[in-house]
């Protein structure tokens, strides 16, 4: 079955399991508002009882799981059959993050099953040497995040970037990366896009884990759904408002693909037109160049 096609640079938001319901509905509908105004793909998790409902309500966004498992119709109690996320309007689904591990051999069945069905896998990975073997597998995304770093609102250093977005690319070309774990500022957007990444992205809610049980929700949902300042989807949107008008070049053209700064490499604005691959102009950005439109964009309200 033909699957959704993630148009680059795109954006994760993750809301794992602080909200649900309608609270989680809410922050859909934000995303699918800028999704549109911007023209820019949006991968946006939920629980699995509320996916069917944000597939419906909007229809602009990549709808994802938060896991998915390989068995087929019939037995498995419990288990979250692939036919029916697909049934709930699920277009990806996460697997292997570090929350929700899995085996080697299960994620390989799991990306199987999510392949005959349609499914984009966003499959994510740790070290140097994981990263590796999950990109044997082909999946459509890699997820490249150090598990120590979740949550803590410091992201990896620009060799770590580098070097699993170069990895990836040299074992499955058609794998897009996306840098992630500690994303949580409109700055750390633009180093994980200038390292060479396809996407980045994150659950929004660093430092709120200290409030205590609804608070830490109710200011985690205002916090993902504020639209200024360091607001990291907010900030995505402008970065890639940047990119569609400093870099609209079709990038499909060959002749690009070994120049200054190819794709992974994070080399200058070449590596930055790579990742505003297929994007249209935006006239209020035209006039900027650089890392300082990046900066403009991102950094201020």
């Amino acid at each position: 079955m033909e699957k959704a096609q993630l148009r680059r640079p795109f954006f994760v938001c993750n809301p794992k399991a602080y909200l649900y319901g309608e609270e989680s509905l809410k922050l859909a509908k934000k995303c699918e508002e800028l999704a549109v105004k911007y023209d820019f793909d949006v991968i946006f998790t939920a629980q699995h009882v509320d996916l069917a409902m944000i597939a419906k309500e909007c229809p602009h966004l990549i709808v994802t799981a938060q896991h998915m498992e390989s068995l087929k119709p019939g037995r498995g109690m419990g288990h979250i059959l692939p036919e029916a996320l697909k049934a709930a309007g699920v277009k990806a689904t996460f697997l292997n993050h570090a929350e929700n591990p899995m085996t080697i051999n299960e994620l390989a069945k799991t990306i199987e099953r999510a392949n005959e069905l349609g499914i984009l896998t966003v499959v994510c990975s740790n070290e140097e040497a994981d990263t590796r073997a999950i990109a044997e597998l082909h999946p459509d995304c890699m997820v490249c995040e150090l598990t120590s770093l979740i949550g803590t609102g410091t992201t990896a250093d620009e060799s770590y970037m580098k070097a699993t977005n170069e990895i990836v690319k040299s074992v499955s070309p058609q794998t897009k990366t996306l840098q992630a774990a500690g994303i949580s500022t409109g700055d750390d957007v633009y180093k994980a896009i200038k390292s060479g990444a396809d996407a980045a992205g994150g659950t929004g809610l660093a430092g709120l884990r200290a409030l205590p049980g609804a608070a830490a929700e109710h200011n985690g949902l205002a916090l993902m759904l504020r639209y200024d300042g360091d607001d990291v989807l907010g900030a995505y949107a402008r970065a890639h408002a940047a990119a569609n008008a400093l870099f609209p070049v079709d990038l499909r053209d060959p002749a690009l693909a070994h120049a200054d700064g190819a794709e992974g490499t994070g080399g200058g604005a070449v590596a930055a037109a790579q990742a505003a691959e297929g994007a249209h102009a935006v006239a209020s950005v035209e006039a900027l160049d650089g890392k300082a439109a990046f900066d403009a964009l991102i950094l201020k309200p």
